[in-house]
């Protein structure tokens, strides 16, 4: 079986309504500020996430899920 891309940008021109991208960080990563030009849901599998916007800030608990708005910028920590 063909391994799927972990690259967001492989996924945000498809034809399809929802997609699945798995991706996994070491501890204490950090993702710069970007944009996503399709609306995205992040899942904490285990551990913690910060997600952070240019007006609001989360905190994901294990197995707790965030949705993202189009177009925001998003960081995560």
């Amino acid at each position: 079986m063909a391994q799927r891309s972990i690259n967001s940008a492989d996924y945000q021109e498809l034809s399809v309504a929802v997609t699945v991208m798995q991706k996994q960080f070491p501890a204490n990563s950090v993702i710069s500020l970007h944009v996503h030009r399709r609306d995205q849901l992040i899942f904490a599998d285990f551990g913690t996430m910060r997600v952070r916007t240019d007006s609001h800030s989360w905190i994901l608990p294990t197995a707790a899920k965030s949705r993202s708005t189009m177009g925001r910028a998003a960081v995560m920590k």
